[in-house]
């Protein structure tokens, strides 16, 4: 199992290894650290000219490459290759297939405020289109040790058992417990009565989808199915706990194409207010390199 670690010399750059290395020590993957340099249409050379560059820039990404490498714990394989594409985002994605890596991991933006999620340029297209499941980093993201404990974000339309099942499979491959999380905007909501019953019938949903999971791969150690509540959505997320050594499992929006990615309206509200990492799953049957068959 190998994980793509998207890696720029940056804070940004960091924030993705500090994940990658949580991430890889919790799941026992290797790390591919990848700096991908946009390569220029010859059609349409710089202005003023600057000469060839690429054997210059080619040679300092690996000298920083070779220095986050260093950073990584022995225990975990670690490989360093520099690229060269004409598209960041799709080199990245390019990169995982030719790699065989499972599992992108990319920080956000430097404009997000400290511990809270923000997407860049390359993020969101990547979010938008990736056949590849993809980890988002916190800004200033900190990893005390492995990741710990597996939320999961559970809605009641289309999509939501498969992001179940796949939370459900790791959970008991690896001994972690599990939190099902559904986040209500109340703002709607002006009868209590009626409130509470669509409380209800979202638990008995969840329940629903847990039994199926949880008959196809077995019981993980802890599960818990919460619910929480908020004037909006950014609220909602206010409102529920979150572990420090957590990650969030999110589905792709019914808009996304089969195998693809697309981050939904909700989840974007969400990531605002999120402090822990995020990983978004493609929409449908994933084709899976071999050690793939599961997210994580």
């Amino acid at each position: 199992m190998k994980y793509l670690v998207a890696y720029t010399a940056h804070d940004r750059g960091r924030d993705a290894l500090r994940l990658g290395i949580a991430l890889a020590q919790a799941f026992g993957a290797e790390l591919e650290l990848v700096t991908i340099v946009r390569r220029h249409d010859p059609y349409a050379p710089a202005y003023p000219p600057v000469g060839h560059t690429e054997v210059i820039l080619a040679k300092q990404m690996t000298e920083w490459l070779q220095e986050a490498a260093a950073e990584v714990p022995k225990e975990i394989t670690t490989r360093t290759q520099v690229r060269f594409a004409a598209s960041v985002a799709a080199g990245i994605e390019d990169a995982a297939q030719a790699l065989g890596c499972g599992l992108i991991i990319v920080g956000g933006s430097s404009a997000s405020r400290i511990r809270k999620h923000a997407l860049g340029t390359v993020g969101t297209t990547l979010v938008h289109s990736s056949s590849v499941p993809v980890a988002l980093a916190p800004r200033g993201y900190t990893a005390a040790g492995p990741i710990g404990h597996i939320d999961v974000a559970v809605g009641t339309r289309e999509g939501a058992q498969q992001v179940v099942s796949e939370a459900v499979e790791v959970a008991v491959r690896r001994s972690l417990p599990v939190r099902l999380l559904t986040l209500v905007d109340t703002s709607a909501q002006a009868d209590p009565e009626a409130a509470a019953a669509e409380r209800e019938a979202t638990q008995d949903t969840i329940r629903t989808l847990l039994e199926r999971a949880v008959a196809q791969y077995g019981q993980p150690p802890s599960v818990e199915i919460d619910i929480a509540s908020g004037s909006d959505v950014p609220a909602a997320v206010r409102s529920a706990s979150w572990k420090d050594n957590a990650i969030l499992l999110v589905g792709s929006s019914r808009m996304a194409e089969h195998r693809r990615i697309f981050l939904g309206s909700t989840a974007s509200r969400m990531l605002r207010e999120l402090q822990v990492p995020v990983v978004v799953i493609p929409r449908g049957e994933r084709l899976s390199y071999p050690g793939h068959e599961a997210t994580l």
